[in-house]
């Protein structure tokens, strides 16, 4: 039996060009879907540190951490990640999130297990930051 799966676009573009935190538009429907990989190619912004979440949320109100991509460093080269969630990953402590504070998932860590709704990419530009980089963030997902 064929597999009905499809790339979902979860962000691509540039990361913020200043310090400070920026949260992009969410994507939905993804609470049906039975598998789910993210695949991330990531680079350093110029003059600070980068760290960039993939967050969920089962209502757009409230938002969970659920991958802090490994921190990319000051205009480091573009790197590769992919992450395949488990049901049985490790539980971690996290904190709900919403626009304008600060994600709590360590750095690298997963909260992994089933994903809500709804999934969106949360940028935390470090100090120094002066221009940001080139990012593309996609999901395969399948039923």
């Amino acid at each position: 039996m064929p597999v009905n799966s499809s790339e979902i676009v979860l962000f691509t573009g540039t990361s913020p060009g200043a310090a400070g935190a920026l949260a992009t538009t969410a994507i939905n429907g993804l609470s049906g879907m039975g598998e789910l990989t993210i695949f991330a190619k990531v680079a350093g912004a110029t003059g600070g540190l980068l760290d960039i979440y993939v967050q969920d949320s089962p209502d757009g109100v409230i938002w969970y951490d659920y991958w802090h991509i490994p921190q990319i460093g000051i205009a480091a080269a573009a790197r590769r990640f992919a992450y395949c969630p488990a049901p049985n990953d490790s539980v971690t402590e996290l904190g709900a999130v919403d626009a304008g504070t600060t994600p709590l998932l360590a750095n690298g860590a997963v909260r992994g297990g089933k994903w809500h709704d709804r999934m969106r990419v949360y940028f935390v530009a470090g100090a120094g930051t002066s221009v940001g980089a080139a990012q593309d963030i996609r999901l395969l997902a399948s039923l």
